[in-house]
């Protein structure tokens, strides 16, 4: 089994057929068939279901891919890593961002570092904290900017910010109140970004309070358009308000809810940052110095 291999069985896979397939390799059928046999062979095991136009993984196949996407894009950050090497102004930065940071200051501080360095790219994963903490730890990120609370081992952080938490909602929602009590919200339908849900929840606890959630969402931008459309009270993030659009849709503070996110870049304690990577990360510091 070799990359050349992997490479192949992952472009059929996405494409769905061996046709289709070796077009998009620019190679014909015959040789494409051949090496996907040889690799069922060496591995024992049937990879793909085929049917009379579309084949499909098989549970092996879909074990197989999931590792062949995270080697093959280890081999591409591999190869740059080495050819970058030798200038730390060249290159690009693998960054992951959880989605209630992407559309906040994150690119703000991402605008400034490329105006210094122009040479220097990103690369931009979206996802929650858990995706992207694995992807840090499977070395297919180099860095990761993400909110507290997570699983700091093997870990290294640099907070960048805090954040409080928020209530947005349409105007008539909040009775002309300048902030709003817990008491006021467990009377209101809720809109709940999933990654605070059992804080938010707890909260209300405290007071005897049981809110009535009408929507729990895995995206901060789902949330907050929710809260937009009229849909309920968003509990979310300050700064994840920065998406705002709709007039008429406010946001509030709450009532006795001091608790406070930090936004942290994090990368791994052992991992390999390259000369580029670690410039990103110098300037990050020096930012968060700054507004300290």
């Amino acid at each position: 089994m070799d990359l050349k291999q992997l490479q192949y069985f992952v472009t059929v896979a996405d494409e769905g057929s061996i046709t289709a397939g070796a077009k998009k390799l620019f190679i014909t059928q015959p040789p494409l068939s051949m090496q996907l046999k040889e690799l069922e062979e060496e591995l024992g095991c049937t990879l793909f279901e085929r049917g009379p136009r579309q084949i499909s993984l098989t549970e092996p196949g879909k074990i197989l891919y999931k590792h062949a996407k995270t080697l093959l894009s280890l081999s591409h950050v591999t190869k740059e890593e080495v050819l970058t090497a030798a200038n730390p102004q060249k290159g690009t930065i693998r960054i992951g961002m959880v989605s209630s940071l992407v559309c906040a200051r994150a690119l703000c501080w991402l605008a400034g570092f490329a105006e210094k360095y122009t040479e220097i790219d990103f690369e931009i994963t979206e996802g929650n904290t858990y995706q992207l903490l694995e992807q840090l730890h499977a070395g297919t990120i180099h860095m990761a900017l993400i909110r507290t609370p997570y699983a700091t081992e093997r870990t290294e952080s640099v907070s960048m910010a805090r954040d409080r938490m928020v209530a947005v909602g349409r105007k008539d929602f909040f009775e002309g109140c300048k902030s709003i009590p817990p008491r006021m919200l467990a009377d209101q339908p809720l809109i709940l970004y999933r990654r605070w849900e059992q804080t938010v929840r707890h909260a209300f606890s405290a007071e005897d309070l049981k809110p009535h959630v009408r929507i729990l969402a895995d995206d901060s931008r789902t949330v907050v358009k929710a809260a937009e459309l009229g849909m309920g009270i968003a509990l979310v993030p300050q700064s994840a308000t920065d998406v705002l659009s709709a007039e008429g849709c406010e946001v509030r503070s709450i009532e006795g809810w001091n608790w406070t996110s930090s936004m942290d870049i994090v990368h791994t304690k052992d991992g390999y940052l390259p000369g580029c990577a670690n410039l990103f990360l110098e300037y990050l510091k020096d930012l968060a110095a700054q507004e300290a």
